[in-house]
């Protein structure tokens, strides 16, 4: 079966007020009524410290495995975001610290939207 993945350049405006944080290996599910929707891969960088920013991010988004295009388009409803959540990993290096593996669950999308503009 054919990957139907999605290429897509991200503008996310960060603010940072504390040290520099490397992120890797970031990977998200987004989940709808206990189905994953699809599964995003962020290429790594770099969250300058005590700065807010756009910071330029290179997404690939895979269509989850049992989700069809329509389920998709729940994401350009309004109200289908409150019902959305996600799930987020990476591994996050604080300044030239050890690498530590975080993990966020059942993050409202919406929430994580509005947060993040």
């Amino acid at each position: 079966m054919r990957k139907r993945r999605l290429h897509r350049l991200l503008d996310v405006s960060l603010d940072n007020p504390g040290a520099q944080v490397s992120l890797s290996e970031i990977s998200a599910q987004i989940v709808h009524s206990g189905k994953i929707l699809g599964n995003v891969a962020v290429d790594p960088f770099t969250l300058q410290g005590k700065t807010a920013g756009t910071y330029h991010l290179n997404a690939d988004i895979t269509l989850g495995e049992n989700a069809t295009v329509l389920d998709l388009g729940r994401l350009l409803d309004k109200r289908a975001l409150d019902e959305m959540l996600v799930n987020v990993s990476a591994m996050a290096r604080i300044r030239k610290g050890p690498a530590r593996r975080i993990e966020m669950k059942d993050i409202p999308l919406k929430k994580l939207i509005e947060t993040v503009k």
